[in-house]
């Protein structure tokens, strides 16, 4: 039986399946902390409260559509968190249970403050 060179060494140096290092290194992208990225189905479900709280109960379908916009131009890189936060207290402005909520999604140092009341 003909062995490449390679199996060869392998099989010659068998140290007992000790870990080899490669020449080839893989990059591992470290995942961010479990704790601080939402559930997919958690935000599924908070969407679907905006979408009830502006279009079925304030009437204000319009403000849904720039929520969406807004979110949709975050996914794709276009805008960041601090500008996200700023055009959402006002989209959000005047439903403090959406801005709680929406609160829930950003990252540490980030808070949306309702502009209408005054503590």
């Amino acid at each position: 039986m003909i062995y490449s060179r390679r199996l060869t060494r392998a099989r010659d140096d068998d140290d007992g399946g000790a870990p080899r290092a490669t020449s080839r290194r893989r990059r591992i992208q470290p995942e961010p902390p479990r704790e601080f990225v939402p559930a997919t189905e958690e935000a599924i479900r908070f969407i679907a409260a905006v979408q009830r709280e502006f279009v079925e109960f304030a009437g204000e379908p319009d403000k849904y559509e720039e929520f969406l916009v807004v979110l949709t131009q975050f996914k794709r890189g276009s805008v960041r968190v601090p500008e996200v936060v700023e055009r959402m207290e006002v989209i959000l402005q005047g439903h403090p249970y959406v801005i709680r909520g929406f609160n829930n999604f950003l990252p540490g140092g980030y808070v949306l403050r309702d502009l209408q009341r005054t503590f």
